[in-house]
């Protein structure tokens, strides 16, 4: 990645979405993204065409970077409101599967992780930052694939955490939060 035309924001969206991880389950991303990357499959939740996932490669996008990339959106639904009650993690949890975040898998571990305590808005600054930076580097299919899977999903998230008492609502804070991810990606194209 040493001559990524967008190296700066990737490692900030990198350092902030790792930062206070437990280590062993970095190591256990790391190991699950090299494992897929040999066999050439999708490692990342919602990215299912080999074709885009082999531009964003070209591009040099790593994998994990990616992946800190297409969760952080529902992290940042999730927790718009300031706070997330023990019924409304597990619905999110439950809902992340549906589009791709696999029990079990890293993907999971790390939303669950982020689930548990809030993100500074350091991480959306990097998040945005590395948005703009990326586009450039993407073809238009890419970039609408990237934005697509990271909105459908924190959509969901957001549907799923109105949704609690069986009524699929979304509140005027998750509705803000969606606005400023759409935005993030307005200002990019």
């Amino acid at each position: 990645m040493s001559e990524c035309r967008f190296e700066a924001q990737a490692e900030m969206l990198e350092r902030e979405f790792y930062r206070g991880i437990d280590r062993e389950l970095i190591v256990e991303v790391q190991g699950y993204i090299g494992q897929h990357v040999e066999e050439g499959t999708s490692t990342i939740p919602g990215f299912t065409s080999l074709k885009i996932l082999s531009e964003l490669q070209a591009a040099e996008i790593t994998p994990k970077t990616l992946m800190a990339f297409s969760l952080f959106p529902s992290i940042h639904v999730a927790w718009s409101d300031g706070n997330l009650a023990d019924q409304e993690k597990e619905a999110i949890l439950k809902a992340a599967e549906s589009t791709g975040v696999i029990s079990g898998s890293p993907a999971y571990g790390l939303l669950n992780s982020w689930l548990n305590k809030k993100p500074a808005p350091e991480l959306f600054s990097a998040w945005k930052d590395f948005v703009v930076a990326i586009r450039p580097a993407l073809s238009e299919t890419a970039f609408q694939e990237l934005r697509d899977a990271a909105s459908n999903r924190a959509r969901n998230v957001a549907e799923t955490a109105g949704g609690i008492l069986g009524v699929f609502k979304i509140s005027s804070t998750e509705e803000k939060a969606l606005k400023e991810l759409e935005q993030a990606f307005a200002s990019a194209a």
